[in-house]
């Protein structure tokens, strides 16, 4: 296993040419979790028992990242098999059932209490929450908007980047998308309008 993983790195996780967020959560799961447990087995011998084993290593983690977990490790075992490298899975990569979330939505009254609040503390709060109440952006997008990206003429935003850990990358799923801003948020954002930078939100 580990002198397959850099193989595994350069030829699929790097020329996929995969998001930098999938890559440090494959690095840290690989040097973490997989590495540790498989590092020094045959990818032939991995068994059913070695991923109850890591299934158990792995329980006072979330079922979120358990699953994560054993994902990365059927991709890895997966790209073995069609490089030549095995002639068919070695073992069962079963995934837990995960608990259904339940997401507490605020309703339209509370929504307006909000936008009353932010309105009153200056325009900088009130852009922050319509460009995530109104235009729906995620917060990466907000912090990565630009003032070139906002159309007041046609009234929307198009939405091409993302800002993760200090870098610009695509939205999530590298869907670029048009929005259209509400009348409350166009206003918000003429009344916000600054020389201090080219994004909306400077600090």
């Amino acid at each position: 296993m580990k002198e397959f993983v850099p193989r595994f790195w350069e030829e699929h996780c790097e020329a996929e040419r995969l998001a930098r967020s999938t890559l440090r959560g494959y690095e840290q799961m690989l040097r973490v979790h997989i590495l540790p447990m498989f590092g020094e087995c045959k990818l032939s011998e991995i068994t059913n028992n070695d991923v109850q084993g890591l299934k158990s290593r792995l329980a006072q983690h979330s079922k979120k990242t358990v699953n994560n977990v054993l994902s990365l490790l059927s991709c890895v075992l997966s790209r073995a098999k069609e490089w030549g490298y095995l002639t068919e899975m070695p073992c069962k990569l079963s995934r837990l059932k995960e608990d259904r979330k339940e997401y507490e939505y605020f309703d339209f009254n509370v929504y307006g209490q909000l936008k009353d609040t932010a309105r009153s503390i200056g325009t900088n709060h009130l852009v922050l929450l319509l460009l995530g109440g109104d235009a729906g952006l995620r917060k990466g997008e907000i912090r990565a908007l630009q003032w070139s990206n906002v159309d007041f003429k046609r009234g929307t935003i198009h939405v091409c980047e993302s800002l993760w850990h200090g870098e610009l990358k695509p939205p999530k799923g590298r869907k670029f998308r048009t929005v259209d801003m509400t009348n409350d948020l166009k206003s918000a954002l003429q009344s916000h309008g600054h020389l201090k930078g080219p994004t909306v939100l400077c600090n």
